[in-house]
């Protein structure tokens, strides 16, 4: 299985994160109280869904190890 480096995956965080700006703004939902993101990443993602729904639970979940600690 191919490893993923969390910090070369930063390198770009901007243009990796809009995407998930973009799609957060469409979700129709107003107080989900759960969401999970899977293949969250190094986490940046998370933020946004945590920054849109501020009183969800935002639950992380990825394959890769360095990501994860990245996302702590």
């Amino acid at each position: 299985m191919e490893r993923w480096n969390a910090e070369q995956y930063l390198k770009f965080e901007s243009q990796r994160t809009q995407p998930a700006i973009d799609l957060a703004a469409r979700i129709p939902l107003e107080h989900p109280q759960k969401i999970i993101d899977i293949g969250c990443g190094p986490g940046n993602s998370m933020a946004v869904l945590e920054k849109r729904f501020p009183d969800a639970e935002v639950l992380g979940l990825d394959v890769s190890e360095d990501m994860l600690k990245k996302a702590i």
